[in-house]
């Protein structure tokens, strides 16, 4: 089974900043140099998302998701020198009370018809954040139901979601402290509106209700995705 390893930077303001042209090019490098890679995406923010039953804030600046094709690649992987160097350029990013965070997933990739399509342009990343009274009934309820109603969209383009692994991270990087990640991509940001206004939504809403008890945040952000690898 692949694995994700995410890394995430936000900034300490209300109004996240924006990477400049400079510093995604320096990222896009390093990011590109590192080993034992199967797959490589960066996310920026995208402007214009509506949902109209939500508004979250402090959306990441950017979002690293690296692809492994299994635990060992992955811990290889963490003990390159391509990736401390990574860390050390991403730690050096001239924002205001920058934070770095990291987390892996198993990854898990739902299909139809409407989804096999692969990943477009646009990507609505939602993560689920610790605790749950039972995570694993949690994991298995989401993953029998929620992904079948995202299905229903009419314009999606893919659904992916990732469960937390067993790893050792690299030391002075916070964890994120999730466990589940969802992406869903669009062709763009006004297919994705449609979706978000739609009653496939409102269906999405009333699953969310039959969710096993859990009360850590969730959090929902459009980005731009750019497939490196």
């Amino acid at each position: 089974m692949s694995l994700f390893y995410f890394l995430e930077l936000h900034s300490g303001s209300q109004e996240s900043q924006a990477l400049s042209d400079n510093d995604i090019e320096k990222i896009r490098v390093s990011s590109q140099s590192l080993p034992y890679l199967i797959g490589l995406n960066l996310f920026t923010l995208a402007k214009g998302e509506h949902d109209p039953f939500l508004k979250d804030e402090n959306p990441p600046v950017l979002v690293i998701q690296a692809t492994v094709e299994n635990s060992d690649s992955l811990d290889r992987l963490l003990k390159s020198s391509q990736l401390i160097q990574l860390l050390k350029e991403l730690s050096a990013l001239a924002l205001m009370n920058v934070r770095l965070s990291q987390q892996a997933f198993a990854k898990k990739a739902y299909l139809s018809t409407k989804t096999a399509k692969g990943f477009a342009e646009l990507s609505y990343l939602v993560n689920y954040e610790k605790p749950a009274e039972d995570e694993a009934a949690f994991i298995a309820y989401y993953c029998e139901h929620h992904p079948k109603i995202l299905m229903e969209f009419s314009d999606i383009r893919r659904v992916e979601l990732g469960v937390p692994v067993i790893w050792d991270p690299p030391a002075n990087i916070e964890v994120a402290d999730r466990m589940l990640y969802c992406e869903v991509s669009f062709d763009d940001i006004d297919a994705l509106n449609v979706s978000l206004s739609s009653d496939i939504r409102a269906k999405l809403r009333a699953d969310y209700e039959c969710f096993p008890p859990f009360s850590g945040s969730v959090t929902h952000f459009a980005m731009h995705r750019r497939t490196l690898i």
